[in-house]
């Protein structure tokens, strides 16, 4: 045989070799890269789901002061349910335990003006704590 048809057989057959080897070594860098970026997105949603949590509970829990009306605690928990609901949503799936998220959101969601009333007169607990405790539950329950 020709040495250049050899050479050019022994070329080719090295470049697929090569190709076939580079392929190999990269796939599972390409995998745990995937992974990583994956994971990181997860936690940026979960630190977002728990920083509106925490929002709406310093909004609740902020008392008067001389400079500061506070705002009607209902209506702010209301809103925070609202924006709660909609971001677990968009984090479904990232949490570990995601069923105990779901019951403390519907436990939150179930909880009407009047039966929060009621808790506050049996308990002497404030209002604004009964409330704030419902979304501290949830915040618990995010991990």
């Amino acid at each position: 045989m020709d040495p250049t048809v050899t050479n050019l057989l022994i070329a080719i057959a090295s470049a697929l070799i090569g190709g076939f080897l580079g392929h190999y070594l990269t796939k599972d860098r390409d995998t745990r890269m995937r992974k990583a970026i994956l994971a990181r997105e997860a936690e940026i949603r979960r630190r977002e789901f728990r920083r509106i949590i925490s929002r709406y509970r310093s909004r609740i829990e902020r008392p008067a002061t001389p400079d500061h009306a506070p705002e009607e605690p209902w209506p702010v928990f209301n809103e925070a349910l609202t924006a709660i609901i909609s971001e677990a949503a968009m984090c479904e799936g990232d949490f570990t335990d995601g069923k105990a998220l779901d019951d403390a959101i519907r436990s939150a969601a179930a909880l009407r003006k009047n039966d929060a009333e009621s808790r506050m007169n049996k308990t002497q607990t404030p209002f604004r704590s009964i409330l704030s405790d419902e979304l501290a539950r949830i915040l618990n329950a995010a991990k």
